[in-house]
């Protein structure tokens, strides 16, 4: 069925309409009356006629028609009976405004699910339950219990929050930025926010999507849902509850440093969509999106009648990254032919506190016009000689000619002009760092609205895959893999490892170490030590027999005094010169496997410098990985460092992603230390842990 239905309905069931003012069948049906509903509406009641002049229907039997919509709000069996009995009509689209379902317990949950079981038996879709309800302004359609509607305009909500509708509401009044369409999310017993997501992208009628979500279920599906409403327009998300409370303590670097915050951040990266922090920012964001089309800003004039607001907007520019644009001198010229002495031309351009409309007018008109500006940001501070109101109607008029945005600051004595450049479209701000936000929204989604490759774009052979296999059955029991045989894994996916040999008696060092060569490395081998630090299981720069000799004996003595079971001890050949970096994966519930990237070592959870991705990993996407740790510099070789190879390094990141999301078994694991260097990428341990 079409999702339309739940927005462009010819006709509205309201199942449980009610004349009481008290309950939200009451307010449904006024909503539908008063919002301007042209369609027909269908109120069911069993003990009332009339209500609000509406002609009230007995029960579902007695409709005259299958309605397009049904408006659900009574209790919650008595939903399921309506479902079956209006979905058996032919209606598809169930809005179940009702609680009482799985938020309730165990008994909810089970009536939620039956609910759900009788609209697939009639191919019928719900909304909700334990829902706000849905909006549509363009229809015009308030199918909810709110109590006010905003105004009509460009851009839609989606939330799992229906409370904290009412405050998007009340903005979106107050600063006079139009909605689409609004939808209360609920329960998501059916339609989730990927699939209504995925319905906004195609909506003509959608400029600009805002998403409040505390969770989801289906992060595969959201993640394709919001890459294709991304490549069309901006997607701006509030993901709230950043902490994973009481996740299991982690025996890899990779799982005490990827939390739940980390895979939805990367999930939404993935996918092209804006993460923002704050309701401050969703609300700035969506307030430039719904006035102006996405457009790359790089050339930034302030124009501004005070001095200190003017180096506050420039010192948010230099933080942002966005440009101050240095003015031409063919510019300068212009604007001290229009402005008084004391003015200062330069950028930005302060026309001083004396500043009426017609010097503001006379500057824009100039700067408008000229290549050199992206975008102009106006600064009005209330002095004594301050034309708002009509400096105000001046701003608005170069709109259409330059993306304008202002921050009149103050309340009271400006609120007169914020009134007049909200009624005309132009984005205001109450401070001008908020512009800046703004701005840095538009420049972000630009660049990254392609999102990144869906697929890896690399494999590795059925006989790799084989092997991989058989280890992680061999080790299912144990539930873990040290070393020995994760290297063997990693090997099997075509990254590179020492040569390595091991040694379970004194004589076989002799032939080991024709294989490894000398220098060499060694290390305790055992399926109970993932940590060899733990009892200084590893002996660096032997560089004769006699010194390995000596060192498996002290090695060996050292499992046996923690304890521990020994297979043996590996001896490695020694890793060129490099920088050492972590390559690690953890298995996200929502996500599946999320892919770490960062320095190794000891500056793993001490910098916590990492980045993350959702598996499979692309060449781009591994690049940028590499490119967005803060540490970046230090492997592009600077200050005489060691050069790294990142192509590379990047297709390492690949090959690891594909094999964490193959091999299901492994919920976490890591390649730490990843020996990185000019020529060569070496995995000098690994380790992974398996389903228990």
């Amino acid at each position: 069925m079409s999702l339309s239905s739940f927005f462009k309905p010819s006709s509205v069931a309201i199942i449980g309409a009610s004349a009481s003012e008290k309950k939200a069948g009451y307010a449904v049906l006024r909503n539908l009356i008063k919002g301007g509903y042209k369609g027909k509406i269908f109120p069911v009641n069993p003990k009332r006629r009339e209500i609000m002049g509406v002609k009230v229907y007995p029960d579902a039997k007695s409709l005259p028609e299958p309605p397009e919509l049904a408006v659900l709000v009574v209790p919650p069996k008595s939903c399921i009976e309506a479902v079956e009995a209006i979905g058996s009509m032919g209606t598809k689209a169930f809005l179940v405004i009702s609680a009482g379902f799985k938020e309730t317990g165990a008994e909810g949950k089970r009536l939620e699910e039956a609910l759900v079981e009788s609209a697939r038996k009639y191919n019928a879709r719900i909304i909700g339950p334990n829902c706000l309800g849905v909006m549509d302004t363009h229809t015009p359609l308030n199918a909810t219990f709110a109590t006010v509607m905003p105004p009509q305009g460009n851009v839609s909500v989606i939330s799992q929050s229906g409370a904290l509708l009412s405050a998007f509401f009340d903005w979106s009044i107050e600063e006079m930025v139009g909605f689409s369409k609004v939808i209360s999310l609920g329960n998501q017993a059916d339609l989730g926010e990927a699939e209504l997501i995925e319905y906004l992208a195609e909506d003509d009628e959608t400029k600009v999507i805002l998403a409040y979500i505390e969770g989801t279920s289906k992060g595969t599906k959201l993640i394709q849902a919001l890459k294709k409403a991304s490549s069309k327009k901006p997607v701006l998300i509030l993901k709230v509850g950043r902490t994973e409370s009481g996740a299991r303590a982690s025996s890899s670097h990779t799982g005490s440093t990827t939390g739940s915050d980390d895979a939805y951040r990367a999930a939404f990266r993935k996918a092209g969509a804006i993460k923002v922090e704050t309701m401050e920012e969703l609300f700035v964001a969506a307030k430039l999106f719904s006035s102006y089309s996405p457009k790359e800003v790089n050339k930034v004039v302030v124009l501004t009648n005070a001095g200190g607001p003017g180096i506050m907007c420039t010192d948010a520019l230099e933080t942002s990254g966005l440009k101050l644009q240095q003015l031409s001198e063919s510019t300068k010229e212009l604007l001290k032919r229009v402005l008084p002495p004391m003015a200062s031309v330069s950028n930005p351009v302060d026309v001083i506190g004396d500043a009426d409309a017609e010097r503001y007018r006379k500057a824009l008109e100039i700067l408008t016009e000229r290549e050199e500006t992206d975008a102009i940001i106006v600064l009005l501070t209330p002095q004594l000689m301050t034309e708002i109101a009509e400096t105000a109607r001046a701003v608005a008029k170069y709109k259409e000619k330059k993306l304008i945005l202002t921050s009149f600051m103050g309340r009271k004595r400006v609120l007169e002009g914020i009134k007049i450049l909200r009624s005309h479209g132009v984005p205001n701000f109450e401070y001008p760092e908020q512009s800046v936000i703004a701005l840095s929204f538009m420049n972000q989604y630009i660049r990254t609205r392609k999102g990144y490759p869906l697929s890896a774009g690399v494999e590795f052979s059925e006989s790799a895959q084989n092997k991989i296999v058989k280890l992680l059955e061999e080790y299912k029991d144990i539930g873990h893999m040290d070393e020995y045989p994760a290297l063997e894994i990693v090997e099997a996916v075509g990254i590179e490892t020492p040569k390595r040999v091991l040694v379970k008696s004194e004589e076989e060092i002799e032939q080991a170490l024709k294989i490894t060569g000398l220098p060499a490395v060694m290390k305790v081998s055992s399926p109970e030590i993932l940590h060899k630090s733990d009892i200084k299981g590893v002996i660096m720069g032997i560089t004769t027999e006699e010194e390995a000799r000596e060192a498996f004996i002290m090695l060996t003595k050292r499992a046996k005094d923690a304890g521990k079971t020994l297979r043996g001890i590996l001896i490695e050949e020694t890793a060129p010169e490099g920088i050492d970096v972590i390559i690690g994966f953890k298995r996200d519930n929502t996500f599946g496997p999320v892919i770490t990237f960062g320095l190794g070592g000891i500056y793993v959870e001490v910098l916590k410098d990492m980045s993350h991705a959702i598996a499979p990993v692309s060449e781009e996407e591994a690049l940028s990985m590499i490119k967005s740790i803060r540490a970046f510099p230090i492997l592009t070789g600077e200050r005489g460092g060691v050069k790294s190879d990142l192509a590379k390094l990047a297709h390492t990141i690949q090959l690891f992603s594909v094999l964490a999301l193959k091999a299901e078994s492994i919920t976490e694991g890591e390649i730490n230390p990843l020996r990185v260097s000019e020529n060569r990428i070496m995995a000098l341990d690994a380790r992974f842990l398996l389903v228990g």
